[in-house]
């Protein structure tokens, strides 16, 4: 009998925990127009093999020398990542959507995923 509820009490923590999570965010307001500084903001995660490569594309291209690049860490930064999501909403990307590298033109207010694109913003900013 005892055995039987074990893997109904964590069913049960594990979605509690999911609910917590996703309200958590919800309820954090983020303002786009709170960024500051930068031409563009770029949401990066620590260990992120993409945006390894749009780093390697910002060094080698010494991109940051020639744009104000405000760059912001998603993975371990419960702030910026809701930021983030922020940010994608106002370029109409959906929360499934949404993925590192992204990076938000605020002359356009476009936003660009992946290293492919963001790159290709890169070289047009260039």
């Amino acid at each position: 009998m005892k055995l039987k509820l074990v893997p109904i009490i964590i069913a049960f923590i594990i979605i509690g925990a999911g609910i917590f999570f996703l309200t958590k965010g919800a309820n954090q307001s983020a303002d786009i127009k709170s960024v500051a500084n930068g031409e563009v903001v770029y949401y990066y995660g620590e260990g992120c093999p993409h945006c390894a490569v749009v780093a390697d594309y910002i060094s080698q291209n010494k991109i940051d020398e020639k744009i104000k690049i405000e760059k912001k860490e998603v993975w371990n930064s419960e702030t910026n990542a809701t930021e983030m999501k922020a940010t994608a909403k106002t370029c109409n990307i959906s929360e499934n959507d949404i993925g590192v590298p992204l990076m938000f033109d605020k002359s356009t207010s476009k936003c660009y995923i992946g290293d492919t694109e963001v790159n290709n913003f890169l070289k047009t900013k260039l």
